[in-house]
């Protein structure tokens, strides 16, 4: 080739590598990135009688509603992933704020409960669940039941907390009464497993015996209890952020959607306005962070991943000292009788158990739950 055609083609040529780059370089940077979206929830961990007696944490639960309703009426004005959302985790909070508010102001709770700005869950402490017979399993649910019969709304989390296993057929009593989503965070503190750590799956559907199942997040332990996969996820809301950017993609937990949950730790109240200028400061172009009420975290994450039946399949459970699958390890029992069992009262005998509380004897009328909680208190109750 001579180099008067060798010329020819570099003008030939030269254009086109520029038109080339050019071109690829605006698909790369038009193209979108992967964007985060986590979840910081604050709850306070009510370690009942942990920090105080009866009055001290009636006190403390009312006067934690008030504050984080408030905190929501001042950042109504925010864009959605700013505004303040607190996370009750007993429905025990909204059964004292019922006791010891007036009526309009527990329609004012019942209201932002409806919004999403504050969750409840079916659950009413997070009790740490070893041989707890069914019935009592059962019997925490009735208040919240009742609430949501009487109210139009729905309560879809449970949750039990700290213990480093949970009963393997609890998931089938939380799922036929109506739950949906849990999350748990160990205190890897008094009894321990191996390898808290390095669990084979930080979120997967927790399917029962029966079936029925709940979309449980269980991250592994990062560290401490104040971080991932402890009680108190999000105690320094700002780290929290930072870990779950971490973890988020990775091949533990192979998702962009991530939560982190938890505020209180163990301490009596928890009043903190420092989650939402922390979602507002740690909001990036790769990632939205959004305070939330624990129940938003899970219809994203379900919206986006729920039907992955593989991969969120189910995690493994101890038998005989060795790990097995849940799924492999269901018991074979009647198809649906835990379901059955839990169904909602039918409305002719409904009335007949509208004034059960948490904790009292299957009959018409109980004393409340305070005197279920005093220590060798006893429940009279007239039939």
């Amino acid at each position: 080739m001579t180099k008067t055609k060798l010329l020819k083609l570099r003008r030939i040529l030269s254009p086109l590598a520029a038109w080339a780059i050019l071109f690829f370089s605006t698909v790369w940077y038009a193209s979108p990135q992967p964007l985060q979206r986590i979840y910081i929830a604050p709850d306070d961990h009510t370690d009942y009688m942990w920090a105080g007696n009866v009055p001290t944490y009636r006190r403390a639960l009312l006067e934690m509603l008030d504050y984080y309703l408030d905190l929501t009426d001042k950042t109504a004005g925010n864009p959605s992933p700013y505004q303040s959302r607190f996370a009750c985790d007993g429905s025990f909070w909204m059964w004292n704020y019922e006791k010891h508010r007036s009526a309009a102001q527990f329609q004012r709770l019942l209201g932002r409960i409806a919004d999403g700005h504050i969750s409840v869950p079916l659950t009413t402490l997070v009790s740490c669940h070893g041989g707890t017979p069914a019935e009592a399993v059962l019997r925490g649910l009735y208040y919240a039941g009742r609430v949501e019969r009487r109210s139009g709304l729905r309560f879809p989390l449970a949750v039990a907390m700290e213990n480093q296993t949970l009963p393997y057929g609890l998931g089938s009593l939380w799922a036929g009464a109506g739950a949906r989503y849990s999350w748990r965070g160990i205190c890897n503190c008094k009894s321990k497993v191996d390898s808290p750590g390095d669990r084979e799956h930080d979120i997967y559907w927790w399917t029962g015996p029966d079936g029925s199942r709940v979309l449980m997040k269980w991250n592994s332990s990062i560290g401490s209890n104040r971080q991932l996969g402890g009680y108190a996820e999000s105690f320094d809301p700002a780290q929290a952020v930072d870990d779950a950017s971490a973890y988020a993609g990775g091949a533990r937990y192979p998702y962009q959607v991530i939560g982190s949950f938890g505020r209180g730790w163990d301490g009596l109240e928890t009043l903190t306005d420092a989650f939402v200028p922390t979602a507002q400061a740690k909001t990036n172009a790769t990632r939205q962070v959004i305070v939330s009420n624990e129940q938003d975290f899970f219809q994203d994450f379900e919206a986006a991943y729920g039907g992955d039946e593989d991969a969120l399949a189910g995690a493994e459970v101890r038998v005989g000292g060795r790990f097995v699958n849940q799924r492999l390890a269901a018991v074979p029992i009647e198809p649906n009788a835990v379901r059955k069992s839990v169904i909602p009262t039918p409305a002719k005998s409904a009335d007949r158990y509208s004034q059960i509380s948490p904790g009292s004897r299957l009959v018409k009328k109980s004393k409340p739950i305070d005197a279920f909680f005093r220590p060798n208190a006893r429940i009279h109750a007239r039939t």
